[in-house]
């Protein structure tokens, strides 16, 4: 059984920064009732002229404006709220809770002006204030869906993800929107609920199709799930988007993709991302593991010798070096390499059970057994590593200890029905039939069409002299494989010697 070194994981933590929410623009001032003098009065003729400046893009000239507003009259409560929400936009925090404090003084039920004195606040880092702004607007409307987005951004900056993440719900029920989506893929990626988070970034892409931020984190966290498909559809259109975040796209696209047994596009992507930042070993370490796996023995060796300029010593590097000179035939080499991976990290069990294959492939089986049993001190938990050792046992037939390891993998892996049959073949060979017996009926149950275990379990009985359970395991055997002669050679020999 060999062993083999999967990809680096190098996950980058997806998810974006909480987007802002979008302001509550205040309603359109209404046109105040035609006075009788002959001319309105100063104040309403400017705020007429300041906001018709705000809607044509004069901004600076409406905030002179308003301030005159505001200095003739300063009881203007529309003055008051559309300079606040100005403010806003203009990043001046200060100015707008000022402003905007004045503006529901002076009128309480102004719920666009609360909404923006919430965002006001956030921007100004006073947290609590802000959710206290959004609690009185959602009282008056709780589907409120500007609100509801601005209360959930906040707690999401409060670190309250869960609590953040019933308000974004509730923003989206009221008005479906990509950022919003975001931000609660984010909030449950942060509360660990994964497979959501990748959906709904996904959501959020179905929205805005043209949001190759929802793209790309959709790709990445179905990359982690190992969704290979929904992780390679989005990770390329984010790619055609032009994410900018190209070596984060390539790098999980080329994970993808060998995951996927596609080597060759594997190949193209970490090829890519390792131009894209040459100064990451993961992309050279990847590129020489899929180099490898196509037979590019050359290339590989040159990959792993660039990531190891990059990051010197590194065992996982080193490791895979040296399993792929040991593969050429470069023995020596590949023990110096090993040796060095061990030296540099003493509780990583690959490189000693790597230097156990060098063994065995020497035709030094007690060497062997030797490494593989050091590299189960420090990795006891490695079932592979462990089903590898008991593989050696039964070559060298001690199928003691070869069922010893199986008992400690069947304890892990119960409904393993390989492993079960490997367990009974060792005790069965051990001559502890009992034991055999109930491996092979633990495969069977495990796996119901398992026609070898059918058949050793027969061959059990039929050591065992219970005649009667031989014949119906062999002839189950049969039922459930009528290809395996071995079953079909016991059945008729044993119904022949009975009849």
């Amino acid at each position: 059984m060999k062993r083999l070194t999967s990809l680096a994981l190098l996950l980058i933590a997806s998810g974006p920064v909480l987007t802002s929410p979008v302001w509550s623009d205040p309603a359109t001032p209404s046109t105040p009732p035609v006075s009788t003098a002959s001319t309105p009065p100063p104040s309403t003729v400017t705020f007429e002229k300041a906001y018709a400046e705000y809607k044509s893009g004069q901004v600076d000239q409406a905030v002179l404006d308003l301030k005159s507003v505001i200095g003739q009259t300063p009881g203007n409560q529309k003055a008051h709220s559309l300079l606040g929400f100005i403010y806003l936009k203009q990043d001046n925090a200060t100015g707008a809770i000022q402003e905007l404090t004045a503006a529901i003084t002076l009128k309480p039920t102004d719920w666009a002006s609360h909404s923006n004195l919430g965002a006001a606040y956030r921007k100004a880092g006073h947290l609590g204030a802000a959710v206290n702004q959004y609690q009185l607007l959602l009282k008056h409307e709780p589907n409120d869906a500007a609100a509801n987005r601005g209360m959930g951004f906040v707690l999401g900056l409060q670190g309250k993800y869960a609590d953040a993440i019933d308000y974004f719900r509730k923003s989206l029920a009221a008005q479906p929107d990509a950022l919003t989506c975001e931000n609660l893929a984010y909030a449950l990626e942060k509360t660990k609920q994964f497979p959501e988070a990748a959906d709904t970034y996904r959501q959020a892409a179905t929205i805005d199709p043209k949001d190759a931020s929802a793209w790309l984190n959709a790709g990445l966290l179905y990359q982690a799930l190992g969704d290979r498909v929904k992780a390679i559809g989005a990770l390329d259109k984010a790619i055609e988007l032009g994410t900018p975040f190209k070596y984060e796209a390539h790098y999980a696209l080329g994970e993808a993709y060998g995951a996927s047994n596609h080597v060759d596009w594997a190949i193209n992507e970490f090829t890519t991302a390792s131009q894209l930042d040459p100064t990451d070993y993961a992309s050279f370490y990847n590129l020489g593991l899929m180099q490898a796996k196509a037979g590019q023995n050359d290339l590989a060796i040159a990959s792993y010798q660039k990531a190891l300029t990059l990051k010197p010593d590194d065992p996982h590097v080193l490791t895979s070096l040296g399993q792929l000179q040991a593969s050429m035939g470069k023995v020596d080499e590949a023990k110096v390499t090993l040796a060095t991976a061990h030296l540099k990290d003493p509780t990583a069990p690959e490189p000693i059970a790597a230097l156990g294959d060098l063994a065995n492939q020497a035709g030094d089986a007690q060497g062997a057994i030797a490494k593989y049993r050091e590299a189960l001190r420090v990795a006891p938990k490695d079932d592979d590593l462990r089903l590898q050792l008991a593989d050696l046992y039964n070559a060298q037939k001690d199928y003691v200890k070869a069922a010893a390891q199986y008992d400690i993998v069947a304890k892990d892996r119960p409904d393993d029905a390989s492993v079960q049959n490997l367990r009974g073949t060792a005790y069965e060979e051990a001559g502890d039939l009992h034991m055999a017996a109930v491996a092979f009926q633990a495969a069977i149950t495990a796996d119901p069409k398992n026609a070898q275990a059918q058949n050793n379990l027969g061959v059990v009985y039929e050591k065992q002299g219970k005649t009667k359970l031989a014949l119906a395991a062999y002839r189950k055997a049969v039922d459930i494989d009528p290809k395996l002669d071995v079953a079909k050679e016991n059945l008729d020999r044993l119904s022949n010697a009975n009849e």
